[in-house]
């Protein structure tokens, strides 16, 4: 209680157990994505943010943020007119629809925009077109409930 011990070079970083389940774990999913494919999960990723891109720059006062869609990985950030980040946020999970909001660690460029936070989708190879259409729906209904 009165004072430590500490163990010699980098184990003395290493608190509890290794992780080696976690390891183990890693690997499978590893061998799982190489299993599909690199290019095929880069393609279909690309093509689902290609189609997210579309449908949301259809929506009336949202405004995406970020390079053009073919210089990014498969997110959007983006800002609904008259809907903060966060009650976004809040709206979608209500409906099952899971994004994120915030800074996003990048309180610089949000400075630089003049934006307090924004709201983030990211797609993956389990993510379909159906639930890209799920998100364009559940913004449009945030934007009902706040009279946009």
């Amino acid at each position: 209680r009165d004072h430590s011990t500490w163990a010699d070079g980098a184990a003395k970083f290493e608190a509890g157990t290794a992780p080696f389940i976690e390891a183990v774990a890693l690997g499978t999913a590893i061998e799982y994505l190489a299993s599909l494919g690199w290019d095929n999960i880069a393609r279909h990723e690309q093509a689902l943010s290609q189609y997210a891109h579309d449908r949301l720059s259809k929506i009336d006062g949202l405004k995406i943020y970020g390079p053009a869609v073919e210089q990014k990985c498969a997110i959007a950030s983006f800002t609904v007119e008259g809907v903060h980040p966060h009650d976004m946020a809040d709206l979608l999970d209500r409906q099952g629809i899971a994004v994120r909001a915030g800074h996003h660690c990048t309180m610089p460029l949000h400075d630089h925009f003049g934006l307090t936070a924004t709201t983030r989708a990211s797609f993956g190879l389990y993510n379909t077109q159906a639930e890209v259409d799920s998100l364009v729906s559940g913004i449009t209904a945030a934007q009902k409930i706040f009279k946009r």
